[in-house]
């Protein structure tokens, strides 16, 4: 039987390089070319700041190995191709407002593209605003919606859940009445850890446990190490 092939989706909390060490460095390790196109759309306006922002990625991910990465930022994601894509282990997408990454993406059909290069053994790595656009829907953020966009569904790349990072107690209620109004279940991610997903199953990735709200409002609770199959709770 042929070894299917590994799909991986990295998912930060939205914490400081600190906080996202662990899944960080998982990262890192798994990039075979060492080669990322970094997109920080969410929070850059009209490619202010772009050095401060190669500089930032650059101490980030430099700390996890001895070796160069190439990063590659991306501002402006009109007419790219998969081909193009394709060149790169992995695409990180950063944090910001959740719907202009998301508007942005779409815009430009690069939502498609990303779903495209995910398919095709491409890495994604999302870290607060790029980690909840990977989600079924991102309205569960939707105080973010400053432009009033009509439209809140994700690239659907995490079983069927909405993502939320940030995550503390007392958001809770804003999550259960999230998943009244939607009827999507929730990953809640904490800013000290991720997950990492490989082929739909998912591993905690930091100090701090991750939470998933069910549908009929339960809540599970795992443990740095502990994995589970997104599929059993969808």
């Amino acid at each position: 039987m042929a070894k299917q092939q590994e799909k991986k989706i990295f998912l930060a909390g939205g914490g400081n390089a600190q906080d996202s060490f662990l899944i960080d460095q998982e990262f890192v390790v798994s990039l075979a070319r060492k080669k990322v196109i970094y997109i920080p759309v969410a929070s850059i306006t009209d490619g202010l700041g772009i050095e401060n922002y190669y500089d930032w990625i650059i101490k980030t991910l430099s700390a996890h190995s001895d070796q160069f990465i190439d990063i590659t930022i991306l501002t402006n994601l009109e007419n790219l191709k998969l081909e193009y894509l394709l060149e790169f282990d992995a695409i990180y997408m950063g944090g910001g407002n959740t719907y202009r990454l998301l508007n942005i993406l779409r815009k430009n059909n690069f939502d498609k593209l990303i779903i495209d290069f995910y398919k095709k053994g491409g890495i994604l790595y999302g870290g607060s605003a790029g980690a909840i656009i990977l989600g079924k829907d991102i309205s569960i953020v939707s105080n973010e919606n400053l432009e009033k966009i009509k439209f809140s569904e994700g690239l659907n790349l995490i079983g069927d859940f909405a993502i939320i990072c940030h995550y503390q107690k007392n958001i809770e209620e804003k999550i259960i009445a999230y998943i009244k109004d939607k009827k999507n279940a929730v990953i809640a991610l904490p800013e000290k850890s991720g997950l990492l997903i490989n082929n739909n199953m998912a591993k905690v990735s930091g100090p701090e446990p991750v939470t998933i709200f069910l549908k009929n409002l339960q809540k599970k609770q795992f443990l740095a190490g502990e994995e589970f199959s997104v599929e059993d709770f969808t």
